[in-house]
């Protein structure tokens, strides 16, 4: 199954943003159709990332320590980064890092919120061709807060940190770092479509959660995806999770519901123009 670029899911959303309203029936048959574009098909096998750029919390403070010539990149939005970042990172777009050679002299991590590898490591591989030492930072700016280290800016945000949006949830469905727990009271059919690999632990303790992390060790490079059916609740989750001790653990925005209303959209910007808007007034679809 093929897996949409960046740059197709990102046309797709000023798509979906000039929507009105769609009739019922339209509704229902794109429901399907995001959710079977979603679904893993039978005997697919998951990928697994080259994790040959990723480098962990550890080993960046401990080159720092050592004085190499280490410089954090923040590759998130301008916006993003004057909110809150790591003391003395450099905030520099992913698409310009190429256009910056004087960076050749220095070792380049690459951080972001953590949880979406995948488009970093195809521009890593990049990079790496034009002569730039570049790795990621495994977990990103989640991972930095989890170790307890310092940021700049709005400590409020420093929370937000382990969201994950769907558009990076569904960038990263097909790769197997990734451990998927559902915590819903019921594990629905929807869920079970969209994630039939996920984890369903409506009850979830600490215990449980270091007993699943347990299955991926003594892998350094992997992570954990809670979710339920709307994305309320994440607070009180994540008190058990730092309990724990359980790193690299993300909670996805909006839950289910959200999920399931990406696909719809992803699948409605496909559809004929005449089955996904309709005249209002005197204006034109």
């Amino acid at each position: 199954m093929r897996l949409m670029r960046p740059i197709q899911l990102m046309k797709i959303a000023v798509l979906v943003g000039v929507m009105l309203m769609i009739s019922p029936q339209a509704r229902a048959e794109s429901d399907q159709a995001g959710i079977n574009a979603s679904s893993i098909e039978d005997g697919q096998s998951l990928k697994t990332h080259n994790l040959s750029f990723a480098v962990s919390v550890d080993s960046v403070l401990h080159n720092i320590k050592r004085k190499k010539d280490v410089h954090l990149i923040d590759v998130r939005g301008s916006r993003e980064f004057d909110a809150v970042h790591i003391p003395g990172s450099i905030n520099i777009p992913l698409y310009l890092i190429k256009a910056k050679p004087f960076l050749k002299t220095g070792r380049l991590v690459l951080v972001d919120n953590g949880y979406l590898y995948g488009l970093l490591a195809d521009e890593c591989e990049k990079l790496a061709e034009n002569g730039f030492h570049v790795s990621i930072l495994w977990g990103g700016l989640n991972a930095w807060k989890e170790k307890g280290m310092d940021f700049e800016g709005d400590m409020f945000a420093v929370r937000q940190f382990g969201r994950v949006s769907s558009r990076d949830v569904f960038l990263e469905k097909y790769f197997k770092e990734r451990t998927i727990i559902n915590v819903a009271p019921e594990h629905s059919s929807l869920s079970a479509q969209l994630f039939p690999e996920a984890r369903h632990a409506p009850d979830l303790t600490g215990d449980l959660l270091i007993e699943i992390a347990a299955e991926k060790a003594p892998a350094v490079f992997s992570s954990i995806l809670i979710f339920n059916e709307n994305g309320m609740g994440y607070d009180a989750m994540e008190d058990i999770v730092n309990k724990a001790g359980v790193g690299n653990v993300f909670y996805l925005t909006g839950g289910l519901d959200a999920y399931a209303g990406f696909l719809r959209n992803i699948a409605l910007s496909n559809a004929p123009p005449e089955t996904r808007a309709r005249s209002v007034g005197n204006c034109g679809p």
